[in-house]
């Protein structure tokens, strides 16, 4: 209710500033509203969420839950089944096809004559039953079945390999963002210390004011720093309940779900050994399921090339058809017989046909060659496609690995930065304490101790997430994501 009123009265406000720019511009305020009505199914809420809220999530907890649960990865098994689906449809060309007719006639006729003179009337009603079967068989077509079968096949080898890139995307989304989020939550926890470390240096000015040795210039600094430390413990929060929604977005879960995440316990992370970056392309290129994707993608479209090359030849088929008829007809009065009364006649008929013939196309006004050129054009765009992937993957590769080379020689640095500005702290504000020393230098040591605490979370999260986005680059994500720890 509370956020609706804000809602309310934020809306009046930016109401209010347009009524007065058009005031201003001597225009009258406009009556149209550009809210839409509402509309029922879009506004339902997703599906009821997975998360436990008295549950401390891992990161692989989270991998499971997303894995299910995101509509990408239900999109891309959907994509496979129905690839599966396609290959069947291609293999059954190879069986015949049988088709049954059955169709009943019923007939009635009135027929009026006169025979010298005389008038003769006729009336007679019929009934035919027709059932028929026939059965069509393809036996040779120079392999336009088979290269559509191929074809096919690679398309679910594709999309397959598809839906493996989409779950090792979902794993590295999640983990970069469960990583995020550790790091805003430890960016709270520093925002919280530094307010603690802010109020001992307000009442240690304080001591000092009390003893008369601290000014009111410092007191009012001092107590500046403590409001200022409140205002980033509150941005902190902020910026903790954004990542933990990001997270949630990317396990594809409902955004509103309340979700605890369980601690990362620090380690040291080990720095990555000199393995030259083309040996470190060479591997991972034959892994990477783009590539291999594309590569799939490429051979479909050289099958499809050779299924249209085979419309230009014959067709060997085999045909065969068997019918009955049955039939009954009854006749009041046959005309000029001089016979009256009623004439029943009677019957039935069967046939049945086989023949081996071959279709050979003519002429087709450059259907074909339409199809052709075609399937040779889309051909020579997939090898174009596989090209530009792979240079896409070495780019992503080389990016990746010296990203993370960076994020693990900056986590070494922060944490020497780390160690050098607690102990600046702890040195100024014990200086200050005992009658030595300025505010300013403590306030100074204070911010200096809160961004290395912040940077070295940053950094340590930025590793996992880089040692991630390396394993996604070069596909070797269904191993543990995360940096090897040192000794």
């Amino acid at each position: 209710m509370q956020t609706a009123r804000l809602v309310a009265s934020a809306m009046a406000l930016a109401v209010a500033g347009a009524q007065t720019g058009h005031a201003a511009q001597g225009s009258a305020a406009h009556d149209r509203t550009y809210a839409l009505p509402d509309e029922p199914v879009s506004a339902d809420m997703p599906g009821p969420s997975q998360i436990d809220p008295n549950h401390s999530y891992a990161l692989y907890e989270l991998i499971d839950i997303a894995e299910t649960a995101n509509p990408l990865a239900r999109g891309a098994w959907d994509e496979a089944k129905d690839a599966a689906l396609a290959v069947g449809l291609v293999r059954s060309a190879y069986l015949p096809r049988l088709t049954a007719i059955a169709a009943g006639i019923a007939e009635t006729s009135h027929d009026n004559q006169r025979l010298d003179g005389a008038p003769v009337d006729g009336n007679g009603n019929g009934r035919t039953v027709i059932a028929a079967l026939s059965l069509q068989w393809l036996l040779f077509d120079f392999g336009q079945r088979r290269a559509l079968e191929r074809g096919a096949q690679l398309l679910l080898t594709a999309s397959n390999i598809h839906l493996d890139a989409v779950h090792q995307k979902i794993i590295r989304d999640v983990s970069a963002s469960f990583y995020t989020a550790a790091a805003a939550h430890d960016e709270t926890v520093n925002a919280q210390v530094a307010l603690d470390d802010a109020l001992k240096v307000q009442n240690a000015a304080e001591q000092r004011r009390a003893q008369g040795q601290a000014t009111v210039v410092e007191i009012a600094q001092v107590r500046q720093a403590s409001a200022q430390a409140r205002v980033l413990s509150v941005m902190a929060a902020g910026h903790e309940a954004d990542a933990r929604i990001t997270l949630l977005t990317a396990m594809g879960v409902s955004p509103l779900a309340p979700i605890r995440l369980a601690s990362i316990p620090e380690r040291p992370l080990a720095v990555q050994d000199g393995i030259d970056a083309h040996e470190v392309v060479t591997r991972a290129l034959g892994r990477r399921p783009d590539i291999q994707a594309a590569l799939a993608l490429e051979g479909s479209a050289d099958e499809n090339v050779n299924a249209a090359r085979a419309d230009f030849r014959p067709k060997v088929f085999f045909a065969s058809s068997a019918s009955y008829q049955t039939g009954h007809l009854s006749i009041a009065a046959v005309p000029g017989s001089g016979v009256d009364g009623s004439n029943n006649l009677s019957g039935s008929s069967g046939n049945l046909l086989g023949a081996v013939g071959v279709s050979i196309p003519l002429y087709d006004g450059g259907m074909r060659s339409t199809k052709l050129a075609q399937a040779r054009a889309r051909a020579d765009e997939a090898r174009a496609q596989f090209d530009a992937v792979r240079i896409t993957a070495v780019h992503d590769i080389v990016l990746a690995r010296t990203t993370l080379d960076t994020s693990l020689a900056l986590y070494a640095a922060s944490t020497e930065l780390l160690g050098a500005a607690q102990t600046s702290f702890d040195a100024a504000l014990g200086a200050y304490s005992h009658g030595a020393g300025t505010v300013t230098e403590v306030n100074a040591a204070e911010i200096a101790l809160m961004s290395a605490r912040n940077g070295h979370s940053a950094a340590y999260s930025g590793a996992l997430s880089a040692a991630a986005s390396l394993a996604l680059a070069t596909g070797d994500l269904a191993t543990t994501p995360g940096v090897a720890s040192g000794s």
